[in-house]
């Protein structure tokens, strides 16, 4: 659900944080995977998961990747 995927994503954040970046690193994929896979039934909380998982996964992935992740954040944040 929508609300499982916010949970993820804070909890990932909050994993990568206290040190485990490679623990975080999943829950966040996790949570950005919910988001993917039911884009119509959560558009009120997309843009608040992809923008709290883009903290974490730029760690771990290509600068220019999460900048382009963030502007599609920020599309959706103001598209719910």
């Amino acid at each position: 659900s929508p609300i499982s995927a916010l949970g993820f994503a804070y909890y990932g954040g909050m994993i990568a944080h206290l040190g485990d970046l490679r623990g975080g690193y999943r829950f966040t994929k996790l949570a950005k995977a919910l988001i993917h896979k039911h884009p119509n039934d959560c558009n009120e909380i997309a843009g608040e998961v992809m923008w709290v998982t883009s903290d974490t996964l730029s760690y771990l992935e290509p600068t220019q990747s999460i900048k382009e992740y963030r502007r599609e954040a920020g599309q959706m944040a103001l598209a719910g």
